[in-house]
């Protein structure tokens, strides 16, 4: 590869690839990758609105910026949260890059700091947050709060520092900005160069496109105007060839912008000059507006004037939440996501929630699911996986997705992954996976949460339980050395040290023979899984079960824990407790029961519902202010487009025998019918005033 060495700015060497080793570049070595300075996929509430503890402890591995965290902090203050007494917010946010932890620990201490009722601090933080050029006044603060935190010691204003490591590279990197002074038009014609040659000489055209693409996925409404259609674009298209949007580029020509603002040094990796920003690290992916697209005309109200408007809510939350009490620190760790999740993190720290980015694409789906079960509480934590990059063409559907990266039964994540899949698959996603034109345009967002503490399972000498079948189908899987040397996206990878860690965990909680039970002196029992139940076998003494009454229960009323007892003359002869990583449904299981013999057999059947799906989450309870807070969408005739949107994306499929149906697909059916053949009232009474019924 081409290099020179030249002078900088700041007066010492670096050194310099040629623009014609781009191609080489973008594949070969780590500092080369691309730089995300900007997150390009929407800020998203990383507790699901679930129920939060009074000390709440959350990873953000991979985090990229802090608009994750400022839109959490922002949801917790609003339904209440920060509010109670003693509650405390532990964030742990996670980077490879020592640069992107040193913009955030910049635009934490802004956030934190200015008034967000002051439009011109305000778009101070956005400035320094997203415009690539900065004017002389936003240059000046961005220098004032790097000199101060360059100092900055651990446990200041909230903020602490991991590890030694994280503390002196975050410094490093503040120092070497504050050496390095770029002009608007260097930082242009860099960023320029790098763009033309990423989008094959067509730029700014095809980044428009690609960029707009995704808005458009994220907010289909605003393809259904023509009038949106070019005023959004064309938004897109100024932030794309200047660098710099709306809400600080307003009445100035592009040369007065060159003439007079200069490079945002956050934007190149700390220690180089060479631009690698994608076009799609911007603004308009990371703000969720489609509820305020009925006032986006524009011109006074552009989609960056509805972003900043929400920014301001986010930080006025956050100041909010710190001033009435509630204890919010948050931790930086540099480095790999899966060797923090392993070696950084002081053993005994365990998270309520844990959210990947999209770490999932880079080193396999299975070596996360396994690096961050370890890693989430018992028995209510919960995980969030995030994939751009899959076969599209073997993979129409997100069960055959799962397929692919796992290829075991969902039923089995509980034992085998020690995870449950907290999502219903055919219902509420998308039921064909869009090919879009470029990446990212469909993502792949899941939910999982910590399953239960499995009893002691046996395996078939021959191998023939689907247990030892999964296991069996896990051990021929190929192999990577090491996931965190991976160039190429692969969500189907696996790695040794996962495999080996999966194997360990799973030998802890199976056994190839008869168990005794220390309950019950003279008790052996085998508890076998297959995909869709368990079989369970209990030799005991036959004086315990020679009479009575024999049940079988949850006790109480967890689906979990399976009770099975027989009581004579009011009182326990035999009792067994069994404790599962699946619900049971206690109503469709059977038992064969020999007192002569001494014997219990159990077929105890697997509940979906309690094994599967967001009814395992810890939702917050609604009361009347929440709901009172939600939009009325039906009401106008913007809810109804935004309506309409959705349920054009929802590929409902009618079904032909609903008596064989599941109770997910019988809804589906039914829904996909009145969705076709009637109209929608959108919130407006058809038995009032102005209507007939007919007799």
């Amino acid at each position: 590869m081409r290099s020179s060495q030249f002078v900088t700015d700041c007066g010492y060497e670096r050194t310099s690839t040629c623009l014609a080793d781009y191609a080489v570049i973008f594949t070969d070595g780590e500092t080369d990758q691309f730089y995300y300075p900007i997150g390009n996929t929407r800020s998203v509430d990383v507790t699901h609105g679930c129920q939060v503890a009074e000390e709440c402890d959350i990873l953000l591995l991979g985090c990229g910026d802090i608009r994750h965290v400022l839109h959490t902090m922002h949801v917790l203050h609003q339904d209440g949260t920060t509010k109670t007494k003693n509650q405390t917010i532990n964030f742990h946010v996670n980077d490879i890059e020592e640069g992107i932890l040193a913009r955030d620990l910049v635009l934490l201490f802004l956030a934190r700091t200015i008034n967000p009722t002051n439009t011109e601090e305000l778009k101070t933080l956005w400035a320094v947050w997203y415009d690539v050029l900065l004017s002389s006044t936003h240059l000046q603060k961005l220098k004032e709060v790097m000199e101060e935190l360059s100092g900055l010691k651990s446990g200041s204003n909230g903020i602490y520092f991991g590890n030694g490591k994280t503390e002196l590279k975050i410094k490093q990197a503040l120092r070497s900005w504050l050496g390095v002074k770029i002009s608007a038009r260097q930082t242009i014609d860099k960023r320029t160069d790098f763009l033309t040659k990423m989008n094959m000489n067509d730029f700014p055209e095809r980044a428009v496109l690609r960029v707009s693409s995704r808005l458009v996925d994220q907010s289909k409404r605003l393809d259904l105007t023509q009038r949106l259609k070019d005023r959004y674009q064309q938004e897109v298209r100024e932030y794309i060839t200047s660098g710099v949007s709306r809400v600080n580029s307003s009445a100035l020509t592009s040369q007065t912008i060159l003439d007079r603002f200069h490079g945002n040094v956050t934007f190149f990796r700390p220690g180089r000059d060479n631009w690698r920003v994608e076009d799609n690290s911007c603004p308009f992916m990371c703000y969720d507006v489609e509820l305020q697209l009925d006032r986006y005309n524009g011109g006074d109200v552009t989609m960056c004037s509805l972003f900043i408007e929400l920014l301001r809510k986010w930080v006025k939350s956050y100041q909010a939440a710190i001033k009435t009490g509630c204890t919010t620190r948050i931790y930086l760790w540099l480095g790999d996501a899966t060797e923090v999740c392993d070696t950084d993190l002081p053993d005994n720290l365990l998270f309520d929630f844990i959210d990947t980015s999209n770490i999932a694409d880079r080193v396999g789906l299975i070596p996360l699911l396994v690096n961050c079960q370890q890693r989430l509480k018992q028995p209510n934590g919960v995980l969030r996986t995030e994939t751009f990059h899959w076969n599209k063409g073997s993979c129409t559907t997100l069960e055959s997705f799962l397929r692919l990266c796992l290829d075991v039964p969902q039923l089995m994540y509980p034992t085998l992954f020690g995870l449950h899949l907290a999502e219903e698959l055919t219902l509420g996603h998308e039921n064909i996976l869009v090919d879009g034109s470029f990446v990212g345009v469909t993502k792949l967002a899941l939910r999982w949460k910590a399953s239960r503490e499995q009893e002691l399972l046996t395996l078939y000498a021959d191998g023939g339980d689907a247990l030892s079948k999964c296991l069996a189908q896990l051990k021929s899987r190929k192999e990577v050395l090491d996931v965190s040397d991976s160039r190429d996206y692969d969500t189907t990878t696996i790695d040794s040290k996962s495999k080996d860690r999966l194997m360990h965990r799973l030998t802890r909680i199976t056994t190839g023979e008869a168990t005794e039970d220390s309950n019950t002196s003279g008790n052996t029992f085998t508890v076998v899984e297959d995909i869709d139940h368990y079989k369970v076998t209990i030799k005991t003494d036959p004086e315990f079960l020679k009479d009575g009454i024999f049940t079988t229960d949850n006790e109480r009323r967890d689906p979990y824990v399976v009770v099975l007892k027989n009581t004579r003359n009011g009182s326990t002869s035999f009792s067994k407790t069994l404790r599962f990583a699946c619900g049971i449904c206690i109503n469709t299981s059977s038992i064969k029961l020999s007192r002569k013999r001494g014997t219990v057999e159990a077929h105890l059947v697997k509940d979906p519902g309690f094994t599967l799906g967001d009814r395992l989450l810890p939702w917050k309870k609604l009361d009347k202010d929440f709901i009172g807070n939600l939009p009325d969408l039906p009401r106008s005739d913007f809810g109804k487009e935004i309506i309409m949107c959705y349920v054009s994306c929802m590929h409902l499929k009618p079904l032909t025998d609903l008596e064989t149906a599941t109770s997910v697909q019988q809804l589906q059916s039914i829904v996909g019918y009145l969705m076709k053949t009637a109209p929608f009232s959108f919130g407006v009474s058809t038995n009032g005033r102005g209507h007939q019924s007919s007799k």
